[in-house]
C-alpha cells in the first residue's frame, strides 16, 4: 500500500509553490544570450570596409596599385623582378621595398657605374631591361634619384657630386626610354649628391652603401616614405 501510495505523489505535477522557474530554462537562456552575442561579432566583422581590410593586411598587397590590365602586368613584373633579384648575383646588392605610397628599387652604384663614372655597365643591361618593363607598365610616375658619397670630385665632366648624381640618374632614364621604351613623361629624376646618406660617411664600407641610384615607383600622387622589406621565399 505503501508503495501505491509513492507512485501516485511521483505522478502529481510539480509544485510552483518555490516561486522560481525550472532550472532549465535558466541554461536555455545563458545559451540564447551567448549565439546572439556571436551573431552580432559575425556581422560586425562582416561590415569591414575593404580599403580598411587592405590596409591592416599589409603592405605587400600589390594588388593595391589598381584594377586595370596594366597594373596587372605590373604586378607580374614585379613579383617576376623579385624572382631574378634573388636568384641572380645581384642579390646583396639590390633591394625592392613596398612602401604605402611608393615602390623602392635600390641599386648600389658599384654594379651600374664604374668609380666617378656615370656610364652604365654592360653587365647590368638585363637587370635594367626587367625594371624597365616594370616601369614601362606601372600606372603611375617614376622617379630616378642618384647619390653619392662624400669623397669630392672636381673633373671637367663632373665638377662635383651634383653632376655625378644627376648624370647617373640620367643614365638610367635614357636607357628605360631607348631600349625599354618607357613613356619620357611618366619618368623624371633627381641628383643629391652626397646630401641624403643612408648611413654616415665614417668608412670605405659605409661610403659604398650611400652610392647608389634609386627608382621610386609612385603608387598615389602623395608618397609616403615608409616601406617593409619584401620577402622572398
Amino acid at each position: 500500500m505503501r508503495i501505491q501510495n509513492r507512485r501516485k505523489n511521483d505522478r502529481q505535477a510539480p509544485s510552483n509553490e518555490g516561486g522560481g522557474a525550472p532550472d532549465w530554462t535558466v541554461t536555455y537562456g545563458d545559451l540564447m544570450s551567448l549565439l546572439l552575442t556571436f551573431f552580432i561579432l559575425i556581422a560586425s566583422f562582416s561590415s569591414i570596409q575593404e580599403s580598411g581590410f587592405k590596409k591592416a593586411s599589409g603592405s605587400l598587397n600589390i594588388k593595391a596599385i589598381g584594377g586595370n590590365k596594366k597594373s596587372d602586368d605590373s604586378e607580374v613584373d614585379l613579383e617576376n623582378l623579385v624572382k631574378y633579384i634573388d636568384q641572380d648575383d645581384f642579390k646583396n646588392m639590390v633591394s625592392i621595398k613596398i612602401g604605402e605610397g611608393e615602390v623602392l628599387i635600390r641599386m648600389d652604384a658599384p654594379i651600374l657605374f664604374e668609380l666617378g663614372r656615370a656610364q652604365l655597365k654592360q653587365s647590368v643591361f638585363k637587370l635594367l631591361e626587367k625594371i624597365g618593363k616594370l616601369v614601362r607598365n606601372w600606372p603611375n610616375k617614376t622617379r630616378i634619384e642618384g647619390h653619392t658619397d662624400d669623397l669630392p670630385i672636381n673633373t671637367i665632366e663632373y665638377p662635383s657630386n651634383w653632376e655625378l648624381s644627376a648624370a647617373r640618374s640620367l643614365s638610367v632614364i635614357h636607357f628605360f626610354e631607348k631600349v625599354s621604351f618607357v613613356d619620357p613623361k611618366k619618368i623624371y629624376y633627381a641628383g643629391y649628391g652626397e646630401n641624403k646618406p643612408l648611413v654616415p660617411n665614417t668608412t670605405a664600407e659605409n661610403r659604398k652603401k650611400n652610392r647608389r641610384v634609386e627608382i621610386y615607383l609612385e603608387k598615389t600622387d602623395n608618397p609616403i616614405d615608409w616601406y617593409s622589406e619584401v620577402e622572398s621565399n
